[in-house]
Formats: C-alpha cells, structure tokens, sequence
C-alpha cells in the first residue's frame, strides 16, 4: 500500500491549488487592510497614515500573500519569470519560501505575538519585574528572531540570484543555515505562544470572581481567549518540526520534496492558511480612536499625560481590546468593583462575551 506522505503531486496541480489558497486569502487580507485604513483615507484632514500594530500586521499579510500569488502563478504556468525553467523555479522559491514565508508572513505573525503579550500584560496588575518580563523581554527575544531571520533571508535569497545557469541550487552551506534559522524562529515563536497561553489562562482562573461564574460560560471564555494563540502555536511547531526534519536529508535542495502531497499540505498551506484566517479574525476590530482638532486619529502612546488621563485612557483601551477581550473586560469589571463603580460583587461573564462578539 502507497504511504500517504510519499503521495506525489504534480507542480501545475500544486500551483493551481496553491494560487487558490492564497488569491482567497490575498482578497480577505484587502479587504481587512482597506477596512483598517478607510476612516483615515476619507478623513481630507488626516495627511498620513498612522502606522498601529493592526495595520502593520494586515500590511505585512498583504504582501506574504501577493508574492505568493506570484510564486504560484508561475508555478501553474499562468506567467512565466523566466525561459529556463531552473531559474524559474529559483524565483519561485525566492518569493514564496524566502519572501512569502521567512519573511512576511513570520513578521505578520510576530506583530500579533508581540500584541498577545501587551494586551495580557496591560489587563492585569503585575509588579514591576514581572511586567519587564513581560512587555519587554519575550517580545525581544522574538524580535530578536526576527531580525536573524530576515537577515538570513535575504542571504539565502542573494545566493540563488548569483546562480547562474540552469541549476537551481545556491549554496549548500547557505540554505542550511537558512533553514535551521528558519526552523528554530518557528520553534521559539510556538514556544512563547504557549508561554502567553500559560499567563492568560492563569489570570484568567486567578480573577476572584471567575470559580462563581457557570462552566459552561467559563470554559467560552477560556475557548475565546485562547484557541487562536493555541492554533497558531501548533502551526508555527509543525512547520518547524518540518523544517528540522528537512535537515536531515543528506543533501537538501531548494526543490527538495516539492513534488509531494504531505509536504505542500502540512508545510505550505495549513501553516498559512489557518493562522491568516485566524488571526484576521482576532484584530477584526478598528484601532481605538480620539477626537483630536487635526481630525480623529489612532489611540496611540504620544506625549505625557497626567496619570489619571492615561488610566482613563488605558480603561478604554483595554475595553474596546479585541484580541483578549474576555479577560479584559472581566479585569476592567473587576477594577470597577474594587474603585467602588460597580453594585455588583460579581464580574458578569456573559456581558463580557455580549462585548466580545459585538
């Protein structure tokens, strides 16, 4: 009986199926990253964009997606970079694999990673080391990956462009390192993932108020809390997984195992496709917003205010916060409780979700 994984597949059949995926997702991504930017286009007083994490994120999408709408044109014989098909296949593997994947798509999902960890942070009372931790020393180490990453991106992508000829391998050396840098950026975001995960279900059931609340509407709102930083960790570790095992063929190559059904499905388009639409999803909402003489302008850090502004501020930030919402919004019923705001003793969970799926 034929192994599953050895299942091949033909490069016009995974072009066509590649280009359907990401020209879906390309169309989603323009739609949210026009939805994202619209109030600013229409405004005739706002001269400028302002770059927020949600933007940036739909922005980096955007471009994962049309390069790989690109690569997979090509790859289905749509259009055609070049009259030698080795060199073809090299500029497919540069957009797709170096641009699409390694780059725009690992820098979209680090924006919203970087933001999971910033909303959690802001939505509790932690101490002043602990919040370092936090805000400032995970996020570091995933920025830090980053930066590796794309460094070694673009090394990887010169060395096939100084490629000449019809072989579509650079060097040997180079696409190693490229992929263990790959691999262990995958890895290490899955790992601070789960390690985001940890925090909010910890704070979650630590709310005073949480244990007296149904299970049915506590176990919800554990589910929409976490279940998108869950999936994205789980798709960052298989491709990770994935390209670690890719290192242990004895001679990689940039074409290597292309041909096979398992490595498309589980490596190129899952990966892509479930934490895009995911994550979409989760920053749905427009960036926060203040009335300003020059027009209505994102809420954004800019100068010092005085402290009881910026925690009225802060209060509407976290209230309007999407990605965390249900525990943002059991903290801020907390909070009211202990200023003496609200008459009630006990967080009202389900006007928390009622806020979460307005």
């Amino acid at each position: 009986e034929k192994n599953v994984a050895m299942v091949v597949i033909s490069e016009v059949t995974a072009g066509v199926v590649g280009l359907c995926i990401s020209s879906s997702l390309w169309l989603l991504c323009t739609w949210r990253l026009f939805f994202h930017t619209k109030r600013c286009m229409r405004d005739r007083r706002c001269t400028a964009i302002v770059l927020t994490p949600r933007r940036i994120f739909h922005a980096l999408l955007w471009c994962a997606m049309t390069v790989e709408c690109l690569s997979y044109a090509d790859l289905c014989r749509l259009i055609a970079f070049a009259d030698s098909r080795a060199k073809a296949e090299r500029i497919e593997y540069v957009l797709a694999e170096v641009m699409g994947r390694s780059i725009f798509e690992f820098l979209a999902f680090s924006v919203v990673t970087a933001l999971w960890f910033t909303t959690e942070a802001e939505a509790r009372s932690v101490s002043t080391n602990e919040r370092n931790l936090v805000v400032d020393s995970l996020p570091r180490v995933l920025l830090m990956w980053c930066g590796l990453l794309v460094a070694t991106s673009i090394t990887q992508a010169w060395d096939i462009y100084e490629v000449d000829g019809d072989c579509c391998q650079g060097s040997t050396l180079v696409f190693r390192g490229h992929t263990l840098v790959e691999a262990i950026s995958w890895g290490t975001h899955s790992v601070l993932a789960v390690v985001c995960i940890n925090m909010t279900c910890k704070r979650i059931m630590n709310l005073s108020t949480f244990p007296q609340t149904l299970l049915r509407i506590r176990i919800r709102v554990l589910i929409q809390a976490l279940l998108p930083m869950a999936i994205c960790a789980m798709c960052y570790a298989i491709r990770s997984i994935w390209l670690l095992a890719q290192l242990t063929q004895s001679s990689p190559t940039v074409t290597a195992s292309r041909k096979h059904l398992a490595r498309w499905f589980w490596f190129v388009w899952f990966p892509t496709m479930v934490p895009t639409v995911t994550l979409l999803y989760s920053v749905r909402k427009r960036d926060p917003r203040i009335n300003t003489e020059s027009g209505d302008e994102p809420l954004l850090p800019s100068d010092p205010v005085p402290p009881a502004e910026a925690f009225i501020s802060f209060r509407r930030f976290v209230a309007e916060a999407d990605l965390l919402s249900p525990l943002a919004a059991m903290r801020i019923s907390e909070d009211s409780d202990d200023d003496g705001e609200s008459d009630g003793g006990v967080i009202d969970v389900e006007e928390a979700e009622e806020n979460h799926q307005c």
